[in-house]
C-alpha cells in the first residue's frame, strides 16, 4: 500500500547529528502541523511523575554515544523458593544482554529512578510534538504556551503538575518493568502512549518504549512474553490478516533500523550500539470506520525517530540468565475465553459453596467470574482465573461495628506460573507472594508439602489476622482463598489449610494450549 524506496534511502543516508538540541521552538512545531476541527484526548498509561519522589537507584540516564559497564553483584534465585541465594555474577555486556535481565524493584516502578534525565523528556516530546498535531492527537490550540510556571514540553514534574491546567493535554515517560520468561527476570523500559477517540479505537494509537538492555533481541520474530529473550518487532500479519512490508538497515553510525509497515499502521524500531533501543507504533485506522483517522506517513515517523538520542546508562542491577526456568507456557490475551468459560466458572463456584457450605452452613458465593489477569499490551501474557467471592457464617467487629466475615477465592488454570513462593513485591512467576500490605503490622508465610501438593500460607498481623491460603496441586491448576479477619473469627490456619485442600478441581479445557506465535 505504500512505496517504502524513500524510507530506504532517508535510512541510509541518516546521520548522528540528526540528533537535535534539546530547546526547541513551540511556535515552530505548531506552525508544521494542520489545524485541526476537534481537540483529541491523551491518555496517560501509569501514574503521573508529579508529586512522586524519585527513588534512589543505580540507573543513570545520560544523553551520550559511549557507553561503559559496571560489574554485576546479583541475587540468582532458584524457582520454587522463598529466597535469593546471592552469588557473584558476571558482568554484562550491554551490547550482548539478550539473555539478561533485571530483578523486579519498587524503586524502578514509582518515580524515575535516579531522575529520568529532563534532557531526554524533552527530546521526546520535541521530537514527536509535531507528528501527534499532524496527525490529529494533539490540537495545537490545546497546548499552551510555556511559562515561568508551566511547560507541557518541558519534561520538568513541577511544571507539568498540580496547578497547570493544559486541559485534553500531556506527556510522560512511565517506568515500566515487564516479566522476562514470566517473571524468571523482568525487562526495564520507559513507556508513553497517546490516545485517540477511545470509542473508535479502543487502544492507544501511538506507542513509545525506550529498552534499557537486557531481555530482548532486535532480531524480527513473535512479539510475545512466551518467548525469551522477547523480539520487539515482527515480519507476522498483526493489525490485519496481511503481512506487513519488513525493511531492515543498519546506518553508519551502527544503529539498525527496522520498519513493518502494515499499511493501516506502523511498526519502527531502532537498536543503538550501546544496547538500548527505541520503538514505536502508530495506527492510522485499521478497524472498519476508522481508515485514515489518524494519518502520518511512515517516513515522517522514522525521521522523528532518527532524531532521538540514545540512551547510556550504568546498571549494576543486570543479570545473566544462564539457564532458564521451565514454566508451563502462559496465555495471551483472547477476547472470547472469558465469555466461554463463563459456564465451566459457574459450576467451580457451586461445588466450592458445596464444601464450604458443608463445613461451615450457612455460607454465601457470589457469582463466579472468569477473568485474565495481567496487563494489556502487545504480547502480554495473562493467568486464566476463575474469581468468586463470599462471607462465612461468622462475625467480626471492626471499629465497634459487627460485618460478616468475607472471603475470595480464586482457581488459577494452568499456564504461565510456577508452585511455590515468590520474593518481592510481584511474585512472578509464582502466584504467591509475602509482603506486607498497608497499615498491617507485619507478616509470616510458609510454604510445605501436604498430600502431595505444594501449600503456601500468608497470615497478616494487625488487620484482625487475614489469612490466605494457596494449593497448587500436580495435574497444574491451584486454588486460593483469602479470609478478612479470620484470626478476629476464631478460625485457624491449619482448618483454612484443609479447606482449600478439600477444594474439587475446578472444571476447564484441559486440552486446549497455549499457542505460541511462530513469526
Amino acid at each position: 500500500m505504500h512505496d517504502d524506496s524513500h524510507i530506504v534511502e532517508s535510512l541510509r543516508n541518516a546521520r548522528p547529528e540528526l540528533v537535535p538540541p534539546v530547546e526547541f521552538d513551540v511556535d515552530r512545531i505548531m506552525a508544521d502541523g494542520r489545524r485541526l476541527r476537534r481537540r483529541n484526548r491523551l491518555a496517560l498509561g501509569g501514574a503521573s511523575a508529579a508529586g512522586v519522589v524519585a527513588a534512589v537507584s543505580a540507573i543513570a540516564l545520560v544523553l551520550t554515544m559511549s557507553p561503559e559497564s559496571a560489574p554485576v553483584d546479583t541475587a540468582d534465585p532458584a524457582p520454587q523458593t522463598t529466597a535469593a541465594e546471592e552469588e557473584e555474577a558476571p558482568a554484562v555486556d550491554p551490547t550482548d544482554a539478550a539473555m539478561a535481565g533485571y530483578p523486579w524493584t519498587e524503586a524502578w516502578s514509582y518515580g524515575s529512578p535516579g531522575g529520568l534525565d529532563l534532557d531526554l523528556k524533552a527530546a521526546t516530546a520535541a521530537a514527536f510534538a509535531g507528528l501527534l498535531v499532524e496527525g490529529g492527537l494533539w490540537d495545537e490550540s490545546a497546548i499552551p504556551e510555556p511559562t515561568a510556571e508551566c511547560d507541557l514540553l518541558s519534561g520538568d514534574p513541577a511544571m507539568t503538575g498540580e496547578g497547570c491546567d493544559f486541559g485534553d493535554v500531556d506527556f510522560l515517560l512511565n517506568a515500566e518493568q515487564r516479566p522476562g520468561n514470566y517473571g524468571q527476570v523482568f525487562l526495564r523500559e520507559y513507556h508513553a502512549e497517546v490516545w485517540g477517540d477511545q470509542y473508535a479505537i479502543e487502544h492507544p494509537v501511538f506507542n513509545m518504549d525506550l529498552y534499557l538492555p537486557g531481555g530482548w533481541t532486535a532480531e524480527p520474530g513473535p512479539v510475545t512474553g512466551q518467548v525469551f529473550p522477547q523480539h520487539l518487532i515482527s515480519r507476522a500479519a498483526y493489525y490485519t490478516d496481511e503481512a506487513p512490508v519488513f525493511e531492515s538497515t543498519t546506518l553508519d553510525d551502527g544503529r539498525t533500523v527496522s520498519t513493518a509497515d502494515h499499511g493501516c499502521a506502523y511498526d519502527v524500531l531502532i537498536a543503538y550500539p550501546t544496547g538500548t533501543a527505541l520503538r514505536l507504533s502508530w495506527e492510522i485506522g485499521c478497524e472498519p470506520g476508522t481508515e485514515g483517522m489518524y494519518p502520518v506517513e511512515l517516513e515522517s515517523l522514522v525521521d522523528a525517530a532518527l532524531t532521538m538520542p540514545e540512551l547510556d546508562y550504568e546498571s549494576p542491577e543486570l543479570q545473566p540468565v544462564d539457564e532458564l526456568w521451565d514454566i508451563p507456557t502462559g496465555w495471551l490475551w483472547d477476547p472470547s475465553w472469558e465469555s466461554e468459560a463463563a459456564g465451566d466458572a459457574a459450576a467451580a463456584g457451586e461445588a466450592a459453596l458445596a464444601v464450604l457450605d458443608e463445613r461451615y452452613p450457612g455460607a454465601t458465593v457470589g457469582s463466579a467470574t472468569p477473568t485474565q489477569n495481567g496487563v494489556e499490551y502487545r504480547g502480554a501474557t495473562h493467568l486464566r482465573v476463575y474469581r468468586f467471592s463470599g462471607t462465612l457464617p461468622m462475625t467480626t467487629d471492626i471499629d465497634g461495628e459487627v460485618f460478616p466475615v468475607g472471603y475470595e477465592m480464586h482457581y488459577f488454570l494452568p499456564g504461565g506460573w510456577l508452585p511455590g513462593l515468590g520474593d518481592g513485591y510481584v511474585g512472578e512467576p509464582y502466584l504467591a507472594v509475602c509482603r506486607d500490605d498497608e497499615g498491617a503490622e507485619g507478616a509470616t508465610c510458609n510454604r510445605f508439602e501436604r498430600d502431595g501438593r505444594t501449600v503456601v500460607t500468608e497470615q497478616e498481623e494487625g488487620l484482625d489476622g487475614n489469612y490466605s491460603v494457596t494449593v497448587h496441586h500436580p495435574d497444574g491448576w491451584a486454588a486460593s482463598i483469602w479470609i478478612e479477619s479470620a484470626a478476629d473469627a476464631g478460625l485457624t490456619m491449619d482448618e483454612i489449610v484443609d479447606l482449600v485442600l478439600a477444594l474439587p478441581a475446578p472444571p476447564y479445557d484441559a486440552e486446549a494450549v497455549p499457542e505460541v506465535p511462530t513469526e
